[in-house]
């Protein structure tokens, strides 16, 4: 039987917090039964507040929403379940003493003296577990005493057990690995196929072009545009979320490095990973370390950083003759070295304590959801003049991988210097002076700006 109406259509919808807080404004959507409508946006461009709209958390203040044909003005969320509007966020999940099998909040339990009877209702847990792809969650275990990713995909099933109209996803992602992330896709699959509508708000625009049907960028809390997925890239989505055409932008413009050397290592010797390793680094220079997993590059960034234990080898600051004394993070930190370690796993930190000046002169163009800015500007704030950055991008979105590359280059340009340590060749012909490549813990060749070729770079670090 066809369907007479979208199951959700908003017109002109908008939500304020008050005169000086962000809201929503202007919002139009379209999503038809069996369809994936992601919404991408940095934190604060408006995704949760549309979400808290659309299940009664939060009133609009204008606009229209429309479910399944029907005008509906959610009055708080368990309004909002009965109309078959259910949300799916980190923050949402159950907690507490509740069992796997409570979670799911199964029906039709026999009871026996008004009370449940608990071996059915694991058992039937357990098979739905098993159907929802988590068979290896026990149905008795305390919701609290799983892994947070566990713990949304436990909520994620128990969400879709239920008749759905509307299914939002908020960020569900942003707390998976990504074998768990996986497996929510797989049950989005099956939504889809119930002719459920989702709503799959993320910040990660590769993300959105894979799960959405249809792609709507929010900035401050207005709608940009909407897309096709097979009609647009990810290039594009950055820049509307941005505010400005990242394609314009120079990835690698000629910066001129200091004739000064602000630091030299000698001997570097890390256990069963790096062999007798001397660089210099001169002022304003972005230093390349670029090497297959394993070669040795991450091990050399963290030792500088004293974050990891050497063997042997001395450091040279600046116009010193004699090597500084520095074996722990603290006395690097003292001497102006800062280790801003690979962002996997890592939440975004404060920039609280960071004085408002310091973001915008060095880091205007990092977004509060970067996993890099707080660690970038706490070196900053502690007067470091040379950064060692470990897989800087490894695990960020396109967007933040943009930011990053952007903001290494205007520290750069300021003369701070910089050693980044890589897998990705691509990535560090973008922002790097000099590139050292690593086999086997030691450095085989050093190549130039100038003489930067991708097959190049590959050819060498391969052998061939």
């Amino acid at each position: 039987m066809p369907y007479l109406f979208p199951v959700l259509i908003t017109k002109d919808l908008g939500a304020s917090y008050g005169r000086d807080a962000s809201g929503i404004q202007g919002i139009e959507l379209n999503i038809e039964p069996g369809t994936i409508h992601a919404v991408v946006g940095f934190s604060g461009s408006g995704k949760t507040t549309l979400a808290n709209v659309l299940t009664g958390v939060v009133e609009h203040s204008s606009g229209t929403i429309h479910v399944n044909g029907q005008l509906t003005t959610p009055k708080e969320l368990k309004d909002a379940a009965a109309k078959g509007i259910r949300v799916i966020h980190p923050a949402r999940v159950s907690s507490g003493k509740m069992t796997v099998a409570e979670a799911l909040h199964m029906e039709g339990i026999p009871s026996h003296f008004g009370l449940p009877d608990v071996k059915e209702r694991n058992r039937r847990a357990a098979a739905s577990l098993g159907a929802f792809g988590l068979a290896d969650i026990d149905p008795t275990d305390l919701i609290c005493s799983l892994p947070a990713g566990k713990q949304l995909l436990v909520s994620a099933a128990a969400a879709m057990s239920k008749p759905n109209a509307l299914l939002i996803l908020d960020d569900a992602t942003s707390a998976l690995t990504n074998s768990e992330a996986h497996i929510l896709y797989t049950l989005l699959g099956q939504q889809r196929t119930a002719r459920v509508a989702i709503l799959f708000l993320t910040s990660d625009p590769e993300e959105a072009l894979e799960v959405g049907d249809s792609v709507t960028v929010l900035r401050d809390g207005r709608q940009i545009a909407t897309h096709d997925p097979e009609q647009v890239f990810a290039a594009q989505i950055v820049g509307e979320m941005l505010g400005r055409d990242i394609s314009a932008e120079p990835t690698n413009v000629s910066r001129p490095c200091g004739p000064e050397t602000v630091m030299r290592v000698e001997g570097l010797n890390v256990e069963h990973a790096v062999f007798g390793l001397s660089l210099k680094l001169r002022r304003g220079e972005v230093f390349g370390l670029l090497g297959l997993y394993g070669a040795g590059q991450s091990e050399t960034v963290n030792a500088i950083g004293c974050a990891l234990p050497r063997n042997d080898g001395e450091f040279y600051l600046r116009a010193a003759s004699l090597p500084a004394r520095i074996k722990t993070r603290e006395q690097a930190l003292a001497n102006g070295i800062g280790l801003i370690a690979e962002p996997i796993g890592h939440p975004p930190g404060t920039t609280a304590q960071v004085p408002q000046s310091l973001i915008a002169r060095y880091v205007r163009g990092l977004n509060e959801s970067n996993p890099q800015k707080a660690p970038i500007l706490n070196c900053l704030q502690a007067n470091c003049f040379v950064l060692l950055m470990d897989g800087p991008t490894r695990g960020l979105n396109v967007a933040c991988r943009f930011e990053v590359y952007r903001t290494i280059m205007d520290l750069s340009s300021q003369g701070y210097s910089m050693i980044a340590a890589s897998t990705n060749a691509d990535e560090l012909m973008r922002y790097c002076d000099r590139i050292g490549i690593m086999v086997n813990g030691r450095i085989i060749r050093t190549v130039e700006r100038t003489d930067f070729r991708l097959d190049r770079l590959t050819a060498i670090l391969k052998g061939s």
